[in-house]
């Protein structure tokens, strides 16, 4: 706007927004400062969720800007190119979705290109079925598990399925692995809490995670994770060691690892 710079609106979807607040415009990973909050055309000092939002913001140019962008707090979400997801395509639609397929997604405010790996058998999601499988994106975007999705056909543009995000920040599966990620994700699409964080935390093997990457992921705030953690480690599923959490059986097959090492006879 003429005499304010930048101003980006959209539904403030959790948390707050303040004025002065510093926040992170994804994905270009852009770091910018709130000079002031609107919400339905009356200045604010504070928007909160749920409410229509209009931010003036600093440190970014206009031409920076695209529809579909996110803001968050600092260092707390990541953008992503590969999504693990459960896709139901519509009763009506006029074809299924295939393996390979080219297909428009649209998610949030964003529509991007992708295409998609069907998880199950057969290679082909028909209309009126529900299948998992990955989407892999040709620019990254922002999204956290349960984030509702939209996906259309590539040409012509027609809206063919919906689905929901299981895993954000997931990584290209090898043909061996499979049965063993769709026994994951389905996990996910679990109600208990805690059942959804051990399958998050047993994907990462002896790699590990921290909280700060289970936020990103779920999108949960931090304490919330802490306290789930705590829960799962009460019930055994996951173990802390400095910092990173592993589960169970990563830990156990850690332990293994480290007692062969020290029995290996030393080289002079």
């Amino acid at each position: 706007m003429k005499g304010f710079g930048a101003v980006v609106t959209g539904t403030l979807i959790s948390g707050e927004i303040a004025e002065g607040a510093t926040l992170d415009l994804l994905p270009k990973g852009i770091s910018v400062r709130v000079r002031g909050t609107q919400v339905h055309g009356k200045a604010v000092e504070k928007a909160r969720a749920g409410q229509r939002t209009a931010v003036n913001l600093a440190g970014v140019d206009v031409e920076q800007l695209e529809r579909g962008m996110v803001l968050t707090e600092p260092k707390t979400l990541i953008p992503t190119q590969i999504i693990d997801a459960r896709i139901d395509v519509l009763a009506n639609a006029g074809k299924g979705v295939r393996s390979r397929s080219r297909i428009r997604l649209h998610i949030g405010a964003t529509e991007v290109l992708g295409r998609v790996r069907v998880l199950d058998q057969p290679a082909e999601i028909s209309p009126g079925q529900s299948a998992l499988a990955q989407l892999r994106l040709e620019v990254p975007i922002v999204a956290v598990h349960n984030d509702r999705f939209i996906i259309r056909s590539y040409s012509p543009a027609e809206t063919i399925a919906g689905g929901i995000v299981l895993d954000p920040l997931a990584s290209k599966h090898r043909g061996k692995e499979i049965a063993k990620t769709r026994q994951r994700l389905n996990r996910l699409l679990s109600n208990s809490a805690t059942e959804k964080l051990s399958a998050f935390v047993e994907s990462s093997s002896l790699r590990g995670l921290r909280v700060e990457d289970l936020v990103a992921t779920t999108g949960w705030k931090r304490e919330v994770v802490t306290r789930i953690n705590s829960q799962a480690q009460q019930e055994g599923t996951i173990v802390e060691v400095g910092g990173s959490l592993l589960s169970r059986e990563s830990f156990e097959r850690l332990v293994r690892k480290c007692i062969e090492r020290t029995a290996e006879p030393s080289q002079a």
